[in-house]
């Protein structure tokens, strides 16, 4: 469940409060959300979100990566071992318990410290910057990083974490 939580954060571009139980949203997704196709492609309906004040929510793809964090296959293997019927919570402990955002950030600082990673660098907020920075490396545009993270403004540029040799090879790539 974790694996899949977040991979689909990361992918997703999510929000912790749309994944996982709030007190504000106390089942932010629940089985019938997730929909897989070919096992190629999840698809999301994000219902309500922080950012989402008319309520119309999203629906996200995602494609398969076809390596070792694809989000798809991670889906896959959880939704397979869950066997949860569509009205339940998506992401939930095998007695039942929907994951909190709590639960949620205590099992990544576990996990993080567990691979010898300062926790404390590190939040539920990470999968968002991480996936704004990852997508700026890769050479998305700002207009594309914004649809993929449901961003309305360029807030996500103050998340997007560039190390030197990243603008050097931008610098080396507008010479082009």
């Amino acid at each position: 469940m974790f694996q899949a939580a977040m991979s689909v954060a990361f992918f997703g571009f999510l929000r912790v409060g749309e994944f996982t139980s709030t007190p504000r949203n106390p089942i932010p997704l629940i089985r019938g959300d997730i929909k897989l196709v070919e096992h190629a492609t999840l698809t999301i309906n994000i219902r309500r979100s922080k950012a989402d004040q008319w309520g119309k929510g999203a629906l996200i793809s995602i494609g398969c990566s076809r390596d070792k964090c694809c989000p798809v296959r991670a889906m896959n293997r959880y939704l397979k071992s869950a066997c949860l019927p569509d009205s339940a919570p998506l992401f939930q402990f095998r007695y039942g318990s929907p994951l909190t955002a709590k639960t949620f950030r205590a099992l990544l600082r576990y996990h993080l410290h567990k691979i010898g990673l300062n926790s404390r660098k590190y939040n539920t907020h990470s999968f968002r910057i991480g996936a704004a920075t990852a997508a700026a490396k890769a050479g998305f545009s700002e207009s594309k990083i914004m649809h993929l993270g449901r961003w309305r403004s360029k807030a996500f540029q103050a998340y997007v974490q560039f190390t030197p040799s990243h603008t050097t090879a931008a610098a080396e790539m507008a010479r082009v």
